[in-house]
Formats: C-alpha cells, structure tokens, sequence
C-alpha cells in the first residue's frame, strides 16, 4: 500500500477586511510576478509575471491579452525545458463594471504528451513541425470561458477551427514547443510558433491563441534596482554614489512563458457593445492574471517518486499592474496580499496613500497620521536632491486602484462607490487591475510593433499606453519610477526635472517585438542566447588545453 509521506495544504483561509465594495469570495490564494512573494519564488511554474492588454493595431475591433509565468527561464535548461504545469489552471479574470468582482474568466488546463518515455531527449532530431514524429515531448491545452458571479454562471469551452494534430480529446489547442536549438528547431518562428496560433469559435465571435515560448519582454535594469534602488543614469545622486553609466537589460537573454489570447471587444464589454467613445459607461475593463493549483499535494512515501494533487483549486498567483507587489507591498504583507481579492485591496491601501519606493526616491519617513502606517524607523533618502510630493499620495491610488479621470477612470456600474481615501474620484471601488478603455483607438507608430509612438505611454502624451492598458513596447519601469516621483499631470508642482527624467536607462527590448499576434519577440534558443555567449564563459577549441585562472572583475570603488 502507497503511504503519504508529506501533505502540503496550499488552500489558506480567504480571510475578509475591509472590503471595499461588493465581492463574491473567489476562491483565492495570491503571489506573483518575478519572485516577488515567498509562495511563488519556489513555486515557479504558478509564478505570473506579467500581464498586456491593449486593443490589438492591426484589429482595431478586437482585444490582445497576454499573461506570462515562469520567470527568468534559461534557454539553455534543458533535458527538461519549462513548460505549463498540468496541474495548474492559468486563468486570466476579467471585471467589466468596476465593481472589483469578476465578471469574464478564460481558463487554460494543459495536457503533457511524452510519445518515447525511454530516452532523455526533449527531440530526437530536427523538428520542423508540431506534429513531427522526432518531438517527443508535447504540450496541448483547453480554453474555457466563465461568465457571471458564483452561483449564476455559464461556462463555455472553446472549440478549435482546426484542432492540432494528434490533440488528446478535450485539448484542441497545442504549446509552441521550446527555441531547443538551430539543429532541434530550425526555422523556428516559421515551423513552429507561427503555426500554434489557433482560431476558435466561441459564441460571443472568433477568437484566437497562442500558448508557448516567448523572449522576456519586461525589459528593466533590475539588478540595479534592486541594489538600494539604484538608476545607474543617476548614479552620482546615489547616497553611495558610482559613476553614471547606461542602464543594464537585467532581463535580456531569458524567455517566458506565454499565453495570448484575442476577442472581439464585444466579448469583454458588460453591454456586450462596442464603446462609442473614451466616455462610455462600458469602455473600460480590468483585467489581471491568476494561476490556480489543487489544495492538497502528496508526496509518495514507497520511492516511487510518485505525486498525488487533490482538492479545490485555490490561487497561487496575481499579476494586474506590474511591480505593485515587487515593490509597493512590504515584505510582511506579500502573502496575505496575494491571498486575497481585488475585492479586498483595502488592506494595502495605506502602502499604496505611501509608498516607501517613492519615499526612498524623496524625502524619507512614513507620515502614520495621513497614511494610517504604523511608526517606524526613518527611511534612507536614497536620492538626496529629489523631492516627492508628501503622503497621503491620492496621485497614486487613483493610477493603481480607480483609473486616471479621463484616461480609464474605473466607474463602479453595479452599485454605489466606496469612498476609501482623500482625493478619491467619485463612485468608484479602489481595487487593483490593469484598466483598459477599449474606447480609445491603438495609436500607430513605430517604436514598437504594438503600436506604441511613445514607450512613456500616458506621460508621454500617447493616451494608447501605460497605465491605459499595457502594450509590449510601454517602458513600465520608468513610468512607474515618474509617478511614484509625482510626475504626472495629477501632482503638477512635482511634474518638473529631475522627477520627470527619471529612469532606469533602459529604454527598449533586447529583441524586437513582433509587429503581429502574439507580438513579444521570437524566443532565444539554448545554442545562440547571449548567457552562452558571455565572455568569461566561453572555453576554446583545444579540448587538451590546461585550465587558465579567469580574471577578476576590476572592483568598484
């Protein structure tokens, strides 16, 4: 007889306080992006990292989501390449009323196929389609789409237009497999991306997908943010000063996990309509990612190396606005945050009315009396000669958790709104999602294939960006660092240099991004990404050579 050996209960109590608005208990248990939380830094095939919404340049008609898990992949990691866990449910969650509720829900399960369980190899030779004898290991999937509240919905499962190939029954759609390599996957854009984007039928309109992997489009100097929020093109501003220097791509070189999906705005919008403009009531949405596991994880004890899941399935990660748990949320608080609902955003409010990113940039120190933060040591004043605009900061909360008036303000159209912070606009329920107005058209430009003219987005005067939904071009981290700063039209006294300057030097992709669905950029292969081609970590053709000491880095000063 099998005996367990551990149990892991993954399933927490969904606690409630101060709820902000009218809320259904979803089940729920949250941590996400890049190793943001404890929960998802060693559960990393659950770990969203980022999410995209914007109406897609070359449809106007029509909505590009994607959500990407599965930070910081090495192409190179193989015999046994990332891939989606079968026992996950990745789910993007979609409110369409601004009542912090869900409304539309798209569900993707995956299926793993391994055809030859008696060779080690992903491939057994060049594969130059999905359905080539020589890919041993394969990926398929199903898409649902819930809508409604808990008890009263429906759920539709999506049909494929052309179901792949040699698809187990129930997962019509199949996973771009893995850049392997110029021998195992020649050609691989052409032969194998661009053919696992499928269509399907749904009875809301055509819609279509795409599950696989894609290059790391999140491009941030993160290794210097994280070093005491450093911006190397400030660097001599630093309390520990260094000389300036550009800015380093923290991200490039690596791959994500993709899943893209496109509607027709019909699909999403709570009248079922297309907005006649920016200022209808059904313009705007919120959308976030989640992945959800089963409650319980069992481990054989018999050595088998055998593993049981059982249970509910309970979250394990959220993603809506990016770095809002990375950097907002304070170490304490990452779990219980990510255990709970937009419904229940309440609880990091007072981080939000003062964030200490914002406080290390300026003038440090909490303000307990305007922000409802308990005392506590005196924040370093990283940037000496940077002055942030004092808590309560009601600029912040409004881009985060209710829209921007006149951008993608998020009115609550199933009820009343839940005057939660000063400055708050009128009938709205603070909660936090990316927000999109499906009511203003894509702009067309070139900076970057989704349509992006200006990678600043809102603060650059391009109303098609950031934080209005999310393309793949918009510069995230330099216009987070702006607002954060009070660099926005909403806190005008602190819309000057050097707040409005601020950045990370980073400023595009290592890649060029797609200029079609799924847009983020071909996927680095293990043979050809820049981590196997780094200088120090390149060898010789002399196979009998004796080793040579590496030299050392000069130090910094």
């Amino acid at each position: 007889m099998r005996k367990v050996l551990t149990v892991i209960t993954l399933g927490l109590v969904v606690f409630s306080l101060l709820a902000v608005g009218p809320a259904q208990l979803e089940q729920s248990v949250q941590a996400s992006s890049h190793r943001e939380a404890p929960s998802t830094s060693v559960d990393p095939g659950a770990d969203a990292t980022d999410v995209y919404a914007f109406v897609d340049p070359n449809a106007p008609t029509r909505v590009t989501l994607l959500m990407n898990f599965i930070p910081f992949q090495l192409a190179q990691g193989g015999p046994n390449f990332y891939r989606f866990d079968d026992n996950i449910q990745y789910v993007m969650r979609i409110d369409n009323n601004g009542d912090a509720v869900t409304d539309i829900q798209v569900v993707f399960t995956f299926r793993t196929v391994v055809l030859n369980a008696n060779t080690f190899l992903f491939n057994t030779g060049p594969v130059t389609s999905l359905n080539d004898p020589d890919l041993n290991i394969r990926q398929y999937y199903s898409v649902q789409i819930i809508r409604g509240n808990a008890p009263n919905t429906t759920t539709e499962t999506i049909t494929a237009v052309t179901p792949a190939p040699g698809s187990p029954a129930g997962f019509p759609f199949q996973v771009a497999p893995p850049n392997v390599g110029i021998r195992s996957t020649p050609n691989y854009e052409n032969t194998l991306a661009l053919p696992a984007i499928f269509q399907g039928n749904s009875t809301r309109g055509a819609v279509q997908f795409f599950a696989g992997s894609r290059d790391e489009g999140f491009f941030i100097d993160v290794g210097s943010i994280f070093d005491l929020v450093g911006l190397r093109p400030f660097n001599t501003a630093h309390v520990a000063p260094l000389p300036n220097a550009p800015g380093v791509d923290g991200t490039a070189g690596v791959n994500v996990s993709t899943i893209a999906m496109q509607f027709p705005i019909t699909g999403l919008t709570a009248s079922g309509g297309t907005p006649t403009g920016p200022t209808d009531p059904s313009a705007v949405i919120g959308v976030y990612s989640a992945s959800l596991r089963r409650a319980m994880i069992a481990f054989s004890e018999d050595r088998s190396g055998g593993v049981t899941f059982s249970g509910n399935f309970v979250q394990v990660s959220r993603l809506g606005n990016p770095l809002i748990n990375e950097l907002i949320v304070p170490l304490g608080l990452k779990d219980r945050f990510n255990a709970s609902i937009p419904s229940m955003d309440a609880q990091v409010l007072p981080f939000v009315l003062d964030p200490e990113p914002a406080r290390l940039l300026g003038t440090g120190g909490p303000n307990p009396a305007a922000s409802g933060l308990p005392a506590g040591p005196q924040d370093p004043d990283i940037y000496p000669t940077i002055n942030v605009p004092p808590p309560p900061r009601s600029d912040v909360a409004i881009v985060f958790l209710t829209g921007i008036p006149g951008l993608n303000l998020d009115t609550n159209r199933a009820g009343p709104g839940v005057a939660a912070f000063p400055g708050q606009p009128a009938n709205t329920v603070p909660h936090e999602v990316l927000r999109l107005n499906l009511g203003i058209p894509p702009t067309a430009g070139t900076a970057s294939a989704a349509g992006t003219a200006n990678r600043l987005g809102f603060l650059g005067g391009d109303n098609a960006g950031y934080p209005n939904g999310r393309r793949v071009g918009d510069d995230v981290p330099d216009i987070e660092l702006r607002v954060l700063a009070g660099a926005t039209p909403l806190t005008p006294a602190f819309n000057i240099a050097p707040n409005n300057i601020l950045g990370d030097g980073v400023n595009e992709n290592d890649r060029p991004f797609l200029t079609r669905f799924p847009y983020l950029a071909t996927p680095w292969s293990g043979y050809d990404s820049p981590t196997t081609a780094e200088p120090r970590g390149i060898g010789t053709t002399n196979t009998n050579a004796p080793a040579n000491p590496r030299a050392e880095p000069t130090p910094r000063p």
